[in-house]
Order: C-alpha cells, then structure tokens, then sequence
C-alpha cells in the first residue's frame, strides 16, 4: 500500500512540473509578445527605423483663457444644487455643461475649515414646487441626483 501511494505522489508531481513548464514557456512567450521583443529582436533593428516628420506642419494650441464664473441671481428663491466640489475647473465644467443644454447654472461658494467649495446650482425659482420639477427633470434626463436649496 505505501508502495501505490509514493507512485500516485510521484506520478502527480511529474504531472505537476511538465504542467508548469509548458504554462512559463507559454507565460515567457506572452512576456515577450507585451514587451514587444518579438517584433524588433536588436538595437540594429531599431536603428534602422526612419520615422519621416513633415518639415512644415505647423501646430496651432488653443488659446489659453480664464472662464469667469457665472453671478448668482439676484434675489432669493429655490434653487436645485447639481454639485459640490472642491475643485473650481470641474464646477465650471459642468456650468459649461448645463450651459450647452440650455439651463442657466451658476456657482456659489462655501468656505469650510479653510476649504472652498465650489457648488454647481440651476434655477432661481419662487415656488418649491418648480424646483421639485426642476430637480425631477435633472434627475430623469440625466441621472442627477439633485438637492433643493432655498437661497436668500
């Protein structure tokens, strides 16, 4: 009975070590593949490789400009908050955003423990429930989970 069972140990471990080495000659393959070794085997190789840059093309960067917040309305009424952040270009990037569907966004601040907030609002409504449409609207056509604000 030990005799069978050294030769079933045996037997799964030749099983286990050819297994093995087939999977890391197939793992150094792939290896070889991502590293891109298979496509240019030596430095002469890349050496040879002449990448033709156009002499006169020239590039032209967009122009650099500081977008100015939007005001808040004037007045007091209900508004519905899309956003707060911490970060003032995502916040005028969903004001741009909002802008191109057509609302009227704009930004109010909020400093806390020497942190400004940037928070992302649209509408200046006088009745809570135009806001609640408001909010309603945002939410189906685009998936905002929006909060109502009364703002003095």
């Amino acid at each position: 009975m030990s005799l069978s069972r050294h030769i079933i140990i045996l037997a799964i471990s030749v099983f286990l070590v050819f297994g093995c080495a087939q999977k890391r000659e197939q793992a150094q393959k792939l290896e070889k593949e991502m590293s891109g070794e298979s496509k240019i085997d030596s430095i002469q190789e890349i050496d040879s490789i002449v990448v033709e840059t156009p002499v006169n093309e020239t590039v032209e960067l967009p122009e650099k400009r500081e977008i100015t917040m939007p005001p808040r309305p004037k007045g007091t009424g209900y508004t519905v908050q899309i956003a707060g952040c911490d970060d003032k270009s995502y916040a005028m990037t969903l004001v741009e955003q909002y802008r191109k569907r057509g609302y009227e966004p704009f930004i109010t601040t909020k400093d806390i423990d020497s942190i400004t907030y940037y928070r992302v609002r649209i509408g200046m409504l006088y009745s809570l429930e135009d806001a609640k449409l408001l909010q309603q609207e945002l939410a189906d056509k685009y998936s905002v989970d929006g909060w109502i604000d009364f703002v003095r």
